[in-house]
């Protein structure tokens, strides 16, 4: 690893690390679930709906959202 790389992860506790980690999973579903593909309109999803959606996934909050109501079945593959 290089000096600045190490210098890095010392200073990033395993808290931290896994809260960027649930954080990073949350930012890389709700870009994915956006896109039209995950759709079954075809239609982009609003950002904060997606966000919510993934949110929602991520944490086991068990909450229905509308969003995967409308999805296909590439939608609902990244929340099923």
């Amino acid at each position: 690893m290089s000096q600045k790389s190490m210098r890095l992860r010392r200073h990033l506790t395993t808290f931290q690390m896994m809260i960027l980690g649930f954080a990073l999973l949350i930012l890389v579903g709700a870009l994915v679930l956006m896109l039209p593909v995950c759709s079954a309109a075809g239609n982009w999803t609003s950002f904060h709906e997606s966000l919510f959606t993934a949110t929602s996934a991520t944490c086991v909050t068990g909450l229905v959202v509308r969003a995967l109501i409308s999805s296909d079945a590439r939608g609902s593959s990244i929340c099923p």
